[in-house]
């Protein structure tokens, strides 16, 4: 019986609420899909550095504030979106605070900016 468009199992009296539910099988796919059909989409390889060797880029200060400028936005809407107080942009942006791995990665992923380098050999 399908009432209020869930199919269900109900009571006789129930039952006058709703409809009869219609045997459905759900839709097969061909058993071979044409090359035409399927879309191949070729992604270039990426590789993966161990975040050990990541360090947060010298000049990160001034890529934040070009970046938040670029934006059109002020430091209290950037750090309404990325989950931190004004203040904590204002030090990031001065220089004062150095942004943790979890805060550079959310700044970057919004700002479209990168604040990471892979570390030189010592």
């Amino acid at each position: 019986m399908v009432v209020d468009g869930a199919n269900m199992r109900v009571c006789s009296r129930c039952s006058r609420l709703g409809r009869p539910a219609r045997d459905e099988t759900p839709p097969t796919l061909p058993q071979k899909m044409s090359t035409n059909t399927v879309m191949q989409v070729y992604r270039k390889p990426v590789a993966v550095v161990p975040d050990d060797e990541l360090v947060i880029r010298e000049d990160y200060a001034l890529v934040i504030r070009k970046a938040r400028e670029a934006a059109g936005l002020t430091q209290e809407q950037l750090g309404m979106k990325v989950n931190e107080k004004s203040s904590v942009i204002g030090k990031l942006e001065s220089g004062k605070l150095k942004p943790s791995v979890q805060l550079a990665k959310k700044l970057e992923h919004l700002m479209k900016i990168r604040l990471f380098e892979i570390e030189a050999d010592r």
